[in-house]
């Protein structure tokens, strides 16, 4: 966990325009409207913006479906539970672990062209199976 938080703090040094968390988090921000608000740097927080990406974007998809399912077939909710949480605990680890090491040995333009390849490769690919 500590090395984690060392490539997110030596990653935040690198950067000229970014500011210090923690010295922001009792000062005022404006936002974009130009409004002063002292809630503005939850915005930029990674860990709230993870959440919050994570939390809406498996909303209603498939594997919290197949836990919906599976609960109502079981009689045991919190074993489903239980289960569930540990699998999508397990998949982030190994997603996070995965992005860290490999954020320490491509850089951040090559990953962003894979990235950009990849997505474009399966639009095609979806485009192609739709016809």
């Amino acid at each position: 966990m500590r090395d984690i938080k060392a490539l997110y703090l030596y990653d935040r040094k690198l950067k000229p325009n970014n500011t210090n968390i923690s010295q922001n988090s009792t000062k005022k921000v404006e936002t974009k409207n130009g409004e002063s608000t002292k809630f503005a740097w939850l915005k930029k927080n990674p860990y709230l913006a993870g959440f919050g990406f994570i939390f809406f974007m498996e909303l209603g998809d498939k594997t919290q479906l197949l836990t919906i399912t599976l609960a109502s077939i079981h009689a045991a909710p919190f074993e489903v539970w239980l289960g569930a949480f540990l699998a999508l605990i397990s998949v982030a680890w190994i997603g996070i672990f995965a992005g860290a090491v490999i954020a320490k040995k491509v850089s951040k333009f090559y990953l962003k062209v894979v990235a950009v390849s990849i997505f474009i490769l399966v639009g095609v690919l979806v485009l192609i199976s739709a016809f």
